[in-house]
């Protein structure tokens, strides 16, 4: 199985347990699973440098591989001279490059060297890619999971207070003690910091999130 048919299952099975979590399926505005996975393929750092290798890959074996390197050579003449000519000074230098010369099937060679680059950098980017996407639903799920938390804690801020209000008023009629309305009190108290707690989660799970294409 390759890679990528492996990044289109794990994507497919990420769309379908978000989608069972409804109108929270989308955390970051109308951003959907597939947009944040196609956003961080496009944009992510690591990716972005894989493709830059990829092309230097590409462009290398285009080329035929690295060719052979060049030779630095010269000659020197009337270095023997005599009088004003005489020493290195009044010397002429011929200065020569030259290519080693490849012989047998060197050059298919370097060819064949070239295109397994091209294949192991492009099976290093589609690795990459897998990790990136992986990584990605995970931390959408992720938003998503602390956006149902929020969700939640808003519902037992309101229910706090309607069952405190609930509770006065029976303690009012005397058909409940002090203790149930100081015990409502408590719990009307505690919602609105499990709230706090909740937005605060939600709000560095999408930074997360985002980080993945920043």
């Amino acid at each position: 199985m390759s890679l990528r048919w492996l990044l289109t299952l794990a994507i497919a099975g990420a769309c379908s347990a978000v989608s069972s979590a409804g109108h929270a399926a989308e955390p970051l505005g109308s951003l959907s699973l597939n947009e944040a996975v196609a956003r961080s393929l496009n944009q992510n750092p690591a990716l972005e440098a894989e493709s830059a290798q990829l092309r230097t890959a590409q462009a290398r074996a285009e080329r035929g591989g690295p060719r052979p390197p060049l030779v630095v050579g010269g000659d020197f003449e009337n270095v023997a001279g005599t009088g004003e000519l005489g020493g290195m000074q009044s010397a002429e230098t011929t200065l020569r490059l030259s290519r080693v010369i490849e012989l047998g099937g060197k050059r298919s060679a370097r060819q064949a060297l070239g295109a397994a680059e091209v294949a192991r950098q492009r099976f290093a980017g589609d690795v990459a890619r897998l990790d990136i996407a992986s990584r990605t639903t995970a931390r959408f799920i992720e938003v998503v999971a602390d956006q149902q938390r929020l969700e939640f804690a808003q519902e037992r801020v309101a229910l706090a207070e309607r069952t405190r209000d609930e509770v006065a008023r029976w303690v009012a009629a005397a058909r409940n003690p002090e203790s149930d309305l100081h015990a409502a009190e408590i719990a009307m108290t505690d919602a609105p910091l499990e709230l706090e707690q909740a937005e605060h989660e939600l709000a560095a799970a999408r930074l997360i999130l985002a980080t993945q294409w920043q």
